[in-house]
């Protein structure tokens, strides 16, 4: 009796022993996989793009049923993770945030948090502030009258046109509605901004050269760029620019 007893606890150790195996061997096999899993998406991440492409074009098709600033919303978030995974970016640019900023403005024109945001991303990361430009003229055409920080939007809008466009008389433009956006709230905590617009309009009525603010911006932009078509653009740019500013 005793002699079997110990034989079946002999099986079950054994038997605990094999099991125990499995279950590195499994693990072990797991994280193999995983690796090869995040190596794969690391090679990948030109499709994750398409994808992402072909989900806001979906979007744009899916009815909203009212809530556009929910859809607005989640946009903005799929946005930020976009944006905020640098090893993806590194290898593919920032292409698709012209798409996300329409997006969201679509949805939600009064967002003017996210908007200033992906205003910021498609000028110094996209490589495209002529766009964001006509967003941001898209959005002050499309907005509520009394949207509160309006004057932010003309203030972003101001300095795109006078360190990428160099537009001297548009920027003037977008700093007095600024200027006055700001008075007409009648708000305190304004004040900063309206002696900042002050500034500039009274710097812009001037007509200063600002070739060499337009280089210092536009070669700060340029490691970002990875499409090299748009990347290309941005060189000769530099290179008219400095063209000009040695002539």
């Amino acid at each position: 009796m005793f002699l079997k007893k110990f034989s079946k606890l002999k099986k079950l150790k054994s038997l605990l022993i094999f099991f125990s195996l499995v279950g590195v061997i499994y693990s072990l096999q797991k994280e193999h996989h995983n690796k090869s899993q995040l190596s794969t998406q690391a090679k990948n991440y030109n499709e994750q793009i398409e994808l992402a492409r072909i989900n806001l074009k979906t979007q744009q098709l899916v009815p909203t049923f009212g809530f556009k600033n929910i859809r607005a919303d989640l946009t903005y978030l799929q946005f930020v993770q976009y944006f905020g995974n640098e090893t993806a970016r590194k290898q593919t640019g920032y292409t698709l945030v012209p798409s996300y900023f329409e997006t969201v403005v679509q949805y939600d024109p009064n967002f003017t948090q996210a908007n200033l945001s992906l205003s910021v991303a498609n000028s110094m990361y996209a490589g495209q502030p002529e766009k964001t430009v006509m967003i941001m003229e898209k959005i002050l055409a499309s907005s509520s009258p009394d949207l509160d920080d309006s004057y932010l939007i003309w203030f972003a809008k101001g300095l795109d046109e006078l360190l990428f466009l160099g537009d001297n008389q548009a920027a003037l433009n977008s700093h007095k509605n600024s200027a006055k956006s700001a008075i007409n709230q009648d708000n305190n905590n304004l004040h900063p901004i309206t002696k900042i617009n002050q500034r500039k309009i009274d710097f812009l009525a001037t007509n200063p050269d600002t070739t060499a603010a337009q280089i210092t911006a536009w070669k700060t932009v340029l490691p970002h760029v990875i499409d090299p078509n748009n990347h290309q653009k941005i060189s000769d740019r530099i290179a008219f620019l400095e063209q000009n500013l040695s002539d």
